[in-house]
């Protein structure tokens, strides 16, 4: 739960100028759940409101900011200011998120936390060189994360199938985008759960292939 009250979101805010809050306003605002606040920003994003949403959000639990910034529908300008919490699962969350700014998605990648850059190794907005930096990334979650990655090359593909750790090797064996002759190799590692991702998606890319040929 991220609050304890709740009020229905009504006409009343909209009263107000966006830069300036009454005691009214303020009393209104501090009865609003978060979530109901997080929605009425993201219609009438202002400063002072982002202040009011911050400073509730950072008065909560990390569980309750973590949901903040799993929320698909969390405002870009909340994201933003979320990236400066100090708890790696709130960070992690955040840099998943893909309303997330690029500026502070790639900042996140640099993080010195490997859970924090795995969260940037989720996000799909990753740029191609970050993806590709990540792939070489001394953390095996961060790797086995970005292992799935759409922006991965096929160079950052091969060379991920080569990892010395099976769960890495298990996230590129299911990727379809790994050129047929590694997933091949991938469906006879001595790994068992290796073995059987790379034969479901072997199959997978085989059945995939015949349809785009008897299409035509």
């Amino acid at each position: 739960m991220l609050m304890r009250y709740s009020m229905p979101m009504t006409e009343t805010l909209t009263q107000y100028p966006e830069d300036a809050l009454d005691e009214a306003q303020e009393f209104f605002i501090s009865m609003l759940d978060t979530e109901s606040l997080i929605e009425y920003y993201r219609e009438n994003p202002s400063p002072t409101l982002l202040d009011c949403v911050m400073a509730k959000i950072q008065g909560e639990s990390a569980d309750s900011r973590r949901i903040v910034a799993s929320l698909e529908s969390t405002h870009a300008d909340i994201l933003s200011r979320l990236v400066d919490d100090e708890s790696p699962s709130v960070l992690h969350t955040c840099a998943a998120n893909p309303q997330l700014p690029l500026e502070n998605l790639i900042q996140l990648s640099f993080h010195d936390h490997g859970w924090v850059r795995g969260g940037t190794a989720l996000n799909i907005n990753l740029p191609t060189k970050h993806v590709s930096r990540l792939a070489k990334d001394k953390h095996f979650e961060v790797r086995e994360f970005i292992a799935s990655h759409k922006n991965l090359t096929e160079k950052d593909l091969i060379l991920l199938s080569n990892d010395k750790e099976h769960l890495v090797l298990a996230a590129v064996a299911a990727n379809p985008r790994l050129p047929m002759r590694h997933i091949k190799r991938l469906s006879k590692s001595k790994y068992e759960c290796v073995a059987e991702v790379a034969a479901e998606n072997l199959l997978w890319v085989t059945v995939n292939e015949y349809h785009k040929k008897i299409s035509w």
